[in-house]
């Protein structure tokens, strides 16, 4: 008897669910950057104020690293959910896109995502580049 699970459509829609959620993080974790950018720029061109620029660059540095986190939280279930097809045991989880149930491990897997190396440097040369560049040569 051959074995055809790995060609179920049900198996493929619900690893095409969760390429979805990991591609819509993805693009969500990008969009911080280009927001934090945009809205440090115009607060700088506009107040003149270092303070008010570096504010949505912080806010948005921990957005980046919670949508990272989700990312790395889906793809660890779409690898732990290919695992358990090679076993056979995949059936009683099949369409459930739980992921991490503790509060505490998102906040900790946040923590992680900020330190990486695709959130801290770019958010770090953000603030950098705020308190470096004289106010003064840009208001006139």
């Amino acid at each position: 008897m051959e074995d055809n699970r790995y060609e179920s459509n049900a198996i493929h829609i619900y690893l095409g669910l969760i390429q979805n959620v990991i591609n819509r993080m993805a693009a969500n974790s990008s969009s911080c950057k280009l927001w934090a950018v945009t809205l440090m720029s115009a607060i700088i061109v506009v107040s003149n104020e270092k303070t008010y620029a570096i504010l949505p660059v912080i806010f948005l540095c921990v957005f980046d690293a919670y949508y990272l986190n989700f990312e790395r939280l889906y793809r660890k279930l779409y690898n732990e959910f290919l695992e358990r097809i090679k076993t056979g045991d995949y059936l009683k989880d099949i369409f459930s896109m739980q992921t991490e149930k503790s509060s505490l491990k998102r906040i900790k897997g946040t923590f992680c995502a900020l330190m990486s190396f695709s959130v801290l440097p770019f958010y770090l040369a953000m603030a950098l580049f705020i308190w470096i560049i004289p106010i003064s040569k840009i208001g006139g």
